[in-house]
């Protein structure tokens, strides 16, 4: 599956009328990309460690990076979503790349979760497959998870269950893990809303 997170900030300081033309428009154009997975929509969520220097977050899949491709970069849809992009949006990060079906995320429009991204390096690929994932799989509360040596995103029903989670003790095993394997860690939160 190919992953793609895009984190942002409006162009305009008038945030109503940037997030009315996002739902309206935006979301609108991207929700009917041909081949489109998933779509999660929503706000990075300031913690007690980390205030974003960006407002807002898409996260999108396909079932590969040849459907992303076609459908970003062809056709109208592709070239209107591109469009809006340019005049609306500032300060974009885009991670993305290929990913491994974990836990399927859920779909269906409308429903509230919240979305943990990660970007990182790893020291040992075999290591991180084998041992971190398979820990981080064992969650209590995961409802999604993707992940590849880089790139991984985590849902939750909500960010009470995502820190209930990562208090748990298999939580606990998995920072220990994330401490040894993973390497220039940078982690998104995400209070979303699933838009496909």
């Amino acid at each position: 599956m190919w992953l793609s997170v895009v984190t942002f900030r409006f162009k305009s300081d008038d945030l109503a009328a940037e997030e009315a033309n996002y739902f309206e428009n935006h979301l609108g154009v991207a929700r009917t990309l041909p081949g489109l997975r998933h779509y999660f929509a929503g706000k990075l969520r300031t913690t007690r460690k980390l205030t974003p220097t960006r407002y807002r977050a898409g996260i999108i899949t396909f079932d590969d990076g040849m459907a992303a491709g076609s459908a970003l970069m062809q056709g109208p849809l592709g070239a209107a979503l591109m469009a809006d992009t340019a005049a609306h949006m500032s300060k974009l990060d885009n991670r993305n790349g290929n990913v491994d079906v974990v836990v399927a995320p859920p779909t269906g429009a409308g429903r509230d979760c919240f979305v943990l991204t990660a970007t990182f390096g790893v020291r040992d690929e075999a290591r991180y497959r084998e041992k971190h994932v398979g820990l981080a799989r064992r969650l209590p509360g995961l409802r999604g998870y993707l992940a590849s040596p880089g790139l991984s995103l985590l849902v939750f029903d909500d960010y009470d269950a995502m820190r209930a989670a990562y208090r748990s003790p298999v939580g606990q095993e998995v920072n220990a893990s994330a401490a040894a394997e993973l390497t220039e860690l940078r982690v998104n939160y995400v209070d979303a809303r699933t838009e496909v």
